[in-house]
């Protein structure tokens, strides 16, 4: 089964299928396969990619199986199935935390189980640096702080970003609707709590990827 699956294909015209995913990486490490969608079959890398032996584990247990392509195949998926390659991790959280004393860390536990994949972004002292990152991402960024407001007039300076804010997932979606490009979910948790932050992030997360 190993040598049949570290086979390069040879066939042209091959095509990113939905459960395929492309991790075009030369060192492949457990961060980087810990938290996948949860519609991946198979793992796409290339033929002289090194994976940990935490990697191959974390693959046998999710069922997912590895297949590894040479350079030339995988510049040909990346032309055949643009609409797939490019396009950003499903589900992918980029969470950053500033102005309050809350750690969104309790939360990604119930994220993750719900096929979502939060990256906690840390090292941020004021919202110009924030921006700055954000602006690069092609994720939905998540931001928790308590000067909702302040962040809400600084972070929509960047024409990149679009953040809007909600009380609750049902006034969200309007939101949504009203603000069609949003690529940015600002919370206070501290007013809303726990429970309810979670599900805010989910329902923007299911806007955002699946809208």
């Amino acid at each position: 089964a190993e040598k049949a699956s570290n086979a390069a294909p040879t066939s042209a015209g091959r095509r990113l299928k939905a459960a395929d995913l492309l991790l075009d990486k030369e060192i492949v490490t457990l961060r980087d396969v810990a938290h996948l969608p949860q519609n991946v079959q198979k793992l796409i890398v290339p033929q002289t990619a090194l994976l940990t032996p935490s990697v191959r584990d974390e693959l046998a247990e999710k069922g997912i199986r590895l297949a590894r392509y040479s350079a030339g195949s995988i510049a040909a998926l990346r032309t055949e199935s643009p609409a797939i390659s490019n396009r950003p991790t499903s589900g992918t959280l980029e969470v950053y935390a500033l102005f309050t004393p809350y750690h969104p860390d309790p939360l990604f536990p119930a994220w993750i189980r719900s096929g979502l994949h939060p990256n906690l972004r840390s090292g941020f002292v004021c919202f110009d640096g924030l921006r700055s990152s954000m602006a690069k991402n092609e994720t939905l960024n998540v931001l928790f702080t308590s000067r909702v407001d302040e962040a809400l007039c600084r972070l929509n300076r960047d024409e990149k970003i679009r953040a809007i804010s909600s009380v609750s997932p049902q006034r969200l979606e309007g939101q949504w609707k009203d603000f069609p490009t949003a690529n940015t979910l600002i919370v206070d948790p501290s007013e809303l709590g726990i429970y309810l932050t979670g599900q805010i992030v989910q329902r923007a997360a299911e806007l955002f990827y699946h809208s």
